[in-house]
């Protein structure tokens, strides 16, 4: 469970810096900062809480500007009960707006279950509080959370998103990118996909 949870909160950090849930426009771009030489700075006072800004797109999307970001965790523990706030500044230093990103990651504990709640009552309370399930469960056969799904879940249901890889999230990060933009995706499609029972990130 502890490998299970880095996994998902790794993930969770690695989403947690997009404020726009479309892809660049140029993927193909190695430049780790669009555009080039716009500085970036913490504000006077705060600090990081553990995430680090890696790379960042400024790009102008069809509805206006998109800002595409992307934070290491340089914490001891995985940084998933953050925000991520951005300022942005015209060259005078005055305040243009702003744009804020928030992710909640809970626990069992966080919604009164035991370490060791059966499958079904996992499921049974995400469904109640609204909350993903994001899960390495395979399992199957009576009282598992497939069984869980085929009985239970019906066309309002969310869906559980299940890492195909959890150990790699850790080790891989090329493969914790592709799991947190395969999330991320389905996060922006969420009431779409209501009634699908699993899904496989990446």
């Amino acid at each position: 469970m502890d490998r299970e949870r880095c996994a998902a909160a790794i993930i969770c950090a690695a989403v947690l810096g997009l404020s726009s849930c479309s892809t660049p426009s140029d993927a193909s771009d190695a430049r780790s900062f669009v555009p080039e030489g716009l500085p970036n700075t913490l504000l006077s006072g705060e600090v990081s809480g553990g995430l680090r800004l890696v790379a960042s797109t400024l790009q102008f999307g069809a509805a206006g500007p998109e800002l595409y970001a992307a934070v290491e965790n340089d914490g001891a523990e995985p940084a998933c009960e953050a925000g991520l706030s951005t300022y942005f500044f015209d060259r005078a230093g005055r305040l243009v707006t702003t744009a804020t990103l928030e992710l909640q990651f809970m626990e069992l504990q966080d919604v009164a279950l035991p370490a060791n709640a059966p499958d079904v009552a996992v499921w049974q309370r995400s469904q109640a509080v609204g909350a993903l399930l994001i899960t390495g469960n395979r399992a199957s056969g009576e009282g598992s959370l497939d069984h869980t799904i085929a009985e239970l879940a019906g066309p309002a249901s969310l869906p559980v998103l299940t890492i195909g890889d959890p150990r790699r999230v850790i080790r891989d990060p090329v493969y914790a990118r592709e799991c947190a933009l395969s999330l991320l995706d389905f996060v922006e499609r969420i009431e779409t996909l209501r009634g699908t029972g699993r899904l496989f990130i990446p």
